[in-house]
């Protein structure tokens, strides 16, 4: 990894720690689910207009296109801990069901 994006780890911590319980075997998991599962409602502080920046540089795509919103692709750094929370203690491989679907909302 480019040491010009290691400064950004530290705002990675939850989508990391994320992915980290998705590959978590099953086994190992000590909660049992509950269905209807409550829902969850979190805010989330805004990330650094430095890592914004980065990441739309790293993806080569025009600045100038993003001048005030994020790219909708950027939702994994909001959405991520949240979803594998309303999945927690669910007996399937997480890393198959992360990319069930994600509601994006203005």
């Amino acid at each position: 990894m480019s040491s010009r994006y290691t400064r950004f780890l530290r705002e990675q911590v939850p989508v990391i720690q994320t992915i980290g319980k998705a590959v978590t075997p099953r086994w190992r998991r000590s909660t049992k689910p509950s269905f209807p599962a409550p829902p969850v409602h979190r805010v989330v502080p805004p990330r650094s207009d430095a890592l914004v920046a980065a990441y739309i540089e790293h993806l080569a795509i025009p600045s100038e296109r993003y001048p005030q919103r994020l790219p909708s692709h950027f939702f994994p750094q909001y959405a991520f801990p949240a979803l594998m929370q309303t999945l927690e203690g669910v007996p399937y491989p997480m890393m198959r069901v992360v990319n069930g679907g994600c509601k994006l909302v203005q």
